[in-house]
């Protein structure tokens, strides 16, 4: 798939959550089951849950792999190939991101930090 090029309004709305949602359902048999929720929780309205989520929309791999169950450490590949095609590039990859998408997500207007 090539680079990501979707462009975001200042802040989430329904049907920008709806589209990503679509997006995402396309992808989530990658994932471990029990992290479905998680994933759309954080990437539709801004909340994360957990160190290992976290981790990994943050690109730390050093917790990544300390932070992992058994069931998320045999899926690593998986999940790289699922932010790659169906996560928005500007809500993974560092902490500042993660934290400006958590602000975004949530329906926080980005102009105002």
């Amino acid at each position: 798939m090539t680079e990501q090029s979707t462009s975001y309004a200042e802040f989430m709305d329904d049907g920008l959550r709806a589209l990503l949602d679509l997006k995402l359902q396309k992808g989530l048999h990658l994932i471990p089951e029990h992290m479905h929720g998680g994933v759309r929780s954080y990437v539709l309205h801004g909340c994360i849950s957990g160190s290992f989520l976290l981790s990994v929309m943050s690109n730390d791999f050093q917790n990544i792999v300390g932070n992992a169950d058994h069931t998320n450490q045999a899926h690593l590949v998986e999940w790289s190939m699922f932010i790659h095609n169906y996560i928005p590039k500007d809500s993974h990859g560092s902490l500042e991101k993660v934290h400006s998408w958590m602000k975004f997500a949530a329906g926080e207007n980005l102009e105002n930090d």
